[in-house]
């Protein structure tokens, strides 16, 4: 993952590929006057300040990243975050990670092992990921994180027999239960 140097102010705007829609207001929408490219990157941040930093995709332990998608910004305008999708055999990409960066630096990289990451919404003002993850057998798990540490705060899976979290209200809206 490309680093971007000192701590930086708030990020303004980001390269193109998320979808923003009523229910996402923090996501980055596809033809921004700041976007670059249709999600393949490289992702370039561009912060009130003026500075950009141009994020190159990855090549990690996930195999050669293609794109970026839902592409988010923190409600507190302090931490941005995407989804990185790898090849996976499939038609088209799979999201495999979530990013999150604070202040111009990676703090968070939270990866779905045994499946893909459907969704992620920034809670609580921007201290907190939710993620949606879906398993190959078709179940889903949800994971609340604190962005800073990406220590898990808590998990959920339907079916379960616990009582479904609060903190899953935006996936309520966005993906009915």
């Amino acid at each position: 993952m490309g680093l971007a140097g000192p701590a930086c102010p708030a990020p303004a705007i980001a390269s193109a590929g998320a979808m923003a829609g009523p229910d996402d207001p923090y996501a980055v929408p596809p033809h921004s006057r700041f976007a670059r490219g249709g999600g393949s990157g490289p992702l370039v941040i561009r912060y009130r300040g003026g500075k950009t930093v141009r994020v190159q995709l990855d090549l990690d332990e996930q195999g050669q990243q293609l794109a970026f998608s839902q592409i988010r910004i923190a409600p507190n305008r302090h931490s941005i975050g995407w989804l990185a999708s790898y090849g996976c055999g499939q038609a088209r990409p799979c999201p495999l990670a979530l990013v999150v960066w604070h202040q111009g630096r990676p703090v968070l990289r939270f990866v779905a092992h045994h499946g893909v990451i459907e969704s992620w919404q920034f809670l609580a003002g921007g201290r907190q990921v939710a993620v949606q993850t879906r398993q190959p057998d078709g179940g889903t798990r949800y994971w609340l994180l604190a962005t800073a540490s990406g220590l898990a705060i808590a998990d959920w899976q339907p079916g379960s027999g616990a009582r479904r979290p609060a903190w899953l209200a935006f996936f309520t809206r966005a993906h009915p239960p």
